[in-house]
């Protein structure tokens, strides 16, 4: 095997590791920063209506969310601010607390539902019908 023959292998199998071991990116587009100040008026207040839609719409469903958890609509709560995250920690435990309600009456016949509220905390009891 000739010398340049050797070279040119070896660089091919350089190539491969290369290959093989870079990883392919996708470039990412580079925009031209506008200081806030430069930009349009409408294009700001427009941008900032939009965010207004966007959180306003959130908060609704959040909103929505909080009266449907016992907990949380019992009385009284309407006057003090609960947290997203504490609405979204009652949801997950009515979830949880529903699911495993139904598979216990799945194995128990059919249960009467109801939803005892306290004060301190909501609990989802079964009735069975006598």
């Amino acid at each position: 095997m000739s010398p340049f023959r050797e070279i040119t292998d070896a660089h091919r199998s350089l190539d491969d590791l290369n290959l093989k071991s870079c990883r392919f990116e996708k470039k990412k587009r580079k925009r031209l920063h506008i200081p806030h100040e430069q930009l349009p008026v409408g294009v700001v207040t427009r941008r900032n209506a939009r965010e207004r839609s966007r959180i306003q719409a959130v908060n609704s469903e959040f909103e929505n969310l909080r009266q449907k958890i016992p907990e949380l609509c019992s009385g009284g709560s309407k006057s003090r601010r609960v947290s997203k995250e504490r609405i979204l920690q009652e949801a997950m435990n009515y979830i949880h607390e529903l699911r495993t309600l139904l598979t216990r009456g799945a194995t128990e016949g059919p249960p009467v539902y109801h939803a005892e509220i306290n004060q301190d905390k909501w609990r989802v009891e079964s009735m069975i019908k006598s």
